[in-house]
């Protein structure tokens, strides 16, 4: 459902007897990774980073999940569900349980994140070739180099690029852990346990 009212969330909260708390942090989009857990239900806030002006920016996804439901208010974060939804059709009738659909968001979330981490390695890498030949040019050719300010605006939008998916991504490999304590009372079936922690090790 495409922009909920307050009072559509008001209804949908009291439907499902979501708690008020959680609901606040739902609407409110900067929230960061985290997993909260409830007598009905397990509250979890993700992110999908996307990028906007060499920049990573979030948008939030805030997941309610029950025995028998997952419930998702997200700030634009259609790519990621476009994906998970994707994933849920190539699986079997097993595989829709609310902690398989939890894992599918997670596994989802973090191969963005790889794909991310994957393009600042090489972006590194092409920074670093292009400072190792920069050393065989004349002196005036590498100061035009450096003055022309290309290359600090390149480093530092990728240093930039890797403390947004640091704040995103450390966070969320702890609520991966999370999930399995035993003080937390989740959703999450033993036999998917192998599939969380293959998750977490990503």
């Amino acid at each position: 459902v495409k922009d909920l009212t307050g009072n559509d969330v008001a209804i949908i909260a009291e439907e499902f007897s979501l708690h008020e708390l959680a609901v606040e942090d739902s609407v409110t989009l900067r929230q960061r990774p985290k997993l909260e857990t409830f007598p009905d239900h397990v509250f979890v806030v993700l992110h999908q980073l996307n990028e906007e002006g060499g920049q990573l920016e979030p948008a939030q996804l805030s997941l309610f999940v029950g025995d028998h439901y997952v419930l998702i208010l997200h700030g634009g974060a259609t790519r990621t569900l476009e994906e998970a939804r994707r994933r849920w059709k190539e699986g079997s009738d097993e595989d829709t349980e609310p902690a398989w659909l939890l894992y599918t968001i997670l596994d989802t979330v973090v191969d963005e994140y790889q794909g991310i981490a994957d393009d600042l390695e090489q972006e590194i890498e092409d920074l670093e070739e292009l400072t190792l030949e920069s050393l065989d040019m004349p002196a005036r050719t590498r100061a035009a180099l450096v003055n022309d300010g290309s290359m600090q605006r390149r480093l530092y939008a990728a240093k930039q690029r890797i403390s947004r998916l640091r704040r995103y991504g450390q966070p969320a490999e702890r609520l991966v852990q999370e999930l399995f304590s035993e003080e937390r009372n989740t959703p999450v079936d033993p036999k998917l346990a192998p599939r969380f922690a293959d998750v977490k090790d990503h």
